[in-house]
């Protein structure tokens, strides 16, 4: 059997096999590009923007419909293991201190502000032209 390499398509509110809802969106990303990058998460957001440096043509797949994954979507705080990771992750730490995003909890945690995290990552995406 050959394997389906199309895009799935599914119905608006259609219950998939896990149970959950889908209203899924138009998807048009015809083109060429040298990377493709599904989920934007703390761990996906690397490879586009790095590749995007580089001069790459990146496609981002994310399928909450913002970017952050798990730090916006999922709403995850703190800021984990922030200090002294290199240029995108210290990128990111400054632009959202500039922009008196972060704040450090009364147990010691750096948190951040939900709205501004997706907006930073917005920014850098347009940045590095991802």
């Amino acid at each position: 059997m050959k394997p389906n390499t199309s895009l799935q398509k599914e119905t608006p509110n259609s219950s998939t096999s896990s149970g959950i809802i889908s209203n899924p969106k138009p998807l048009n990303a015809s083109g060429s590009y040298d990377v493709i990058v599904c989920g934007s998460g703390p761990a996906g957001m690397g490879a586009p923007l790095a590749c995007g440096v580089e001069g790459l043509r990146v496609l981002l797949l994310e399928q909450h419909g913002i970017l952050g994954g798990m730090w916006t979507a999922g709403l995850v705080n703190p800021l984990f293991e922030f200090q002294k990771k290199g240029w995108l992750v210290d990128e990111l730490v400054e632009t959202l201190k500039n922009k008196n995003a972060l704040h450090c909890s009364k147990a010691g945690f750096l948190t951040f502000d939900f709205k501004i995290m997706k907006l930073v990552l917005e920014e850098l995406c347009g940045k590095y032209h991802v």
